[in-house]
């Protein structure tokens, strides 16, 4: 497995990855994750303690600093299952009022997967969504940003892989 090709993201814009959300919808494949860039600079290793990525969080929460995860539409036999937009997040369960009341409610269309505590907030995209891969995580880097305001803001960067 190859290491995964890291961009930075001025104030936390995914713009510089279009084009590696394309080739990515495409060969449906692969994947992306954005963070906030912290005081660690290794974006995978700031995500969780090793005893916490062994044995989950004794919080019951997510993690304090987010990370969010874009995977393409992946063409199967009969049809296409949907894009997703993963936020790991600590802002707890049932967030998706939360966004809502802050002002960024999940689009229409979209499908809220799951809503917990620890495993975060994930949104089913339609593969043929108008807003397009890009503005799908423009909208899901601010909505960390209102889960976790404290350590979302400023720069960011994505680990592209390409699976």
């Amino acid at each position: 497995m190859t290491s995964p090709e890291l961009v930075p993201l001025p104030g936390g814009d995914p713009d510089p990855v279009a084009a590696h959300l394309a080739r990515s919808r495409a060969a449906g494949r692969g994947w992306v994750n954005l963070a906030p860039v912290g005081d660690d600079d290794d974006p995978v290793t700031r995500h969780r303690s090793v005893p916490g990525a062994i044995f989950g969080s004794v919080s019951g929460r997510g993690p304090q600093r987010p990370r969010v995860t874009w995977t393409p539409p992946e063409p199967r036999r009969r049809n296409v299952r949907p894009g997703a937009i993963g936020i790991e997040h600590p802002a707890g369960a049932r967030v998706v009022p939360r966004l809502a009341d802050a002002g960024w409610p999940v689009p229409a269309g979209w499908r809220v997967a799951q809503d917990h505590a620890l495993r975060g907030l994930v949104v089913e995209v339609p593969p043929d969504d108008p807003g397009g891969d890009v503005a799908a995580l423009r909208w899901a880097v601010a909505a960390a940003r209102v889960l976790a305001p404290d350590t979302a803001g400023g720069d960011w960067v994505a680990e592209i892989h390409t699976g």
